[in-house]
């Protein structure tokens, strides 16, 4: 009888496993959803229509700051971004950033307040974001190709080295301004959609 509790209970637990695995696989499987959050923007939303680039460079970031939908940070991120910038006018520009890499929560409450995420839980992510800048262009680094890694030494609470990208191509005479963004989440425990129309789902654990 025993032995036919262990076999029983052998089986239950590779069951268990098995379907862990597979939800999984499932939550996983949005994943690629991440790889074209620029499907929720318009192109008017973004800087399209205004002629060719001034500039065009990938970069990879760091230790950037992730914030929740209250503006808390909940994780620090890793990745890579593509940086484009238009002029508009006499001293105003507009720039369209893609950007995907991984993150990495610091544990409390979830992104969007409906859970917790326990602390090092990990997934990816990618966005789109555009942003409106006004002054004088003066760049500081090349206009085109990869320009670097920029670590902007962040923890839960300040950032020693703010990761202030446009200004190395632009002398603002004023805070940037957001226009439409896009940002997805997913781990294994959800996926959080972050716009700038509102945001849905969540990643709690």
């Amino acid at each position: 009888m025993r032995k036919l509790l262990k076999i029983r209970a052998a089986r239950i637990g590779k069951y268990r496993a098995l379907l862990r695995r597979v939800t999984i696989a499932l939550v996983l499987s949005t994943v690629p959803l991440v790889a074209s959050p620029a499907a929720g923007l318009s192109s008017e939303q973004s800087c399209s229509g205004v002629g060719a680039p001034l500039v065009n460079v990938v970069y990879r970031v760091v230790n950037e700051q992730d914030l929740a939908s209250n503006g808390d940070v909940w994780a620090l991120d890793t990745a890579v971004s593509n940086f484009r910038l238009y002029q508009t006018g006499g001293d105003t520009f507009c720039a369209a950033i893609t950007i995907s890499g991984t993150f990495t929560a610091f544990g409390g409450p979830s992104p969007a307040g409906t859970g917790v995420v326990p602390p090092g839980h990990s997934g990816r992510f990618a966005g789109v974001d555009t942003l409106y800048l006004t002054g004088t262009f003066a760049s500081s680094l090349p206009t085109r190709g990869f320009v670097g890694t920029f670590d902007g030494q962040c923890d839960q609470f300040e950032c020693q080295t703010p990761v202030q990208f446009g200004r190395n191509y632009v002398n603002v005479s004023g805070p940037p301004e957001h226009g439409a963004y896009r940002f997805v989440y997913a781990s294994t425990c959800g996926v959080w959609i972050a716009t700038n129309e509102g945001d849905r789902g969540d990643i709690a654990c």
